[in-house]
């Protein structure tokens, strides 16, 4: 099941890499994304920026007759492997989300567009079921549960801007 979500940032580029690469912004988006628990980290690894934030999710938004397979919470680990900026302000990540235990993952891209004064960032993705005959069902219920994520991202995002921009 493909996902693609976008949203703008009232704020220069510098600003918005300022608060994703910082793991106070990380802590935030899972706290107020509804983890159970959470740990995150921001690791420098040459000119790429590692961010990964693993959080023990409750699996209320999906159907019944799915949760009996995986239980009551999920541990979810988003991994965003973001490259340098480029000139004007622009970069790329790849991004994987991986459900322990589960067969269901996604695999996409992330990227910003930037003008002097706000920065857009799309997000891009293939969820991905490997069980026979029922993965579809999985995508389906799983898919909007991770877009639901990436869309508070955003607004967690919004609010942190709002307070911290310079």
């Amino acid at each position: 099941m493909k996902i693609a979500v976008d949203w703008t940032y009232d704020a220069p580029p510098d600003e918005v890499w300022a608060m994703t690469a910082s793991t106070e912004f990380q802590d935030r988006k899972c706290a107020e994304g509804g983890a159970l628990s959470y740990e995150t980290s921001v690791t420098e690894q040459g000119d790429r920026t590692l961010i990964v934030a693993t959080r023990e999710m409750p699996t209320d938004g999906i159907p019944d007759q799915l949760r009996g397979l995986i239980g009551k919470s999920v541990t979810v680990t988003e991994t965003q492997d973001w490259g340098p900026a480029t000139a004007d302000g622009s970069r790329e990540a790849r991004v994987e989300v991986a459900m322990k235990g589960q067969p269901v993952a996604m695999k996409g891209r992330a990227w910003t567009t930037v003008s002097p004064t706000s920065t857009r960032i799309d997000v891009e993705g293939d969820v991905k079921a490997k069980i026979p005959l029922i993965g579809g069902r999985i995508e389906k219920a799983v898919g909007p549960v991770i877009r639901a994520a990436i869309e508070s991202e955003a607004q967690v995002g919004k609010e942190w801007l709002a307070t911290h921009a310079g």
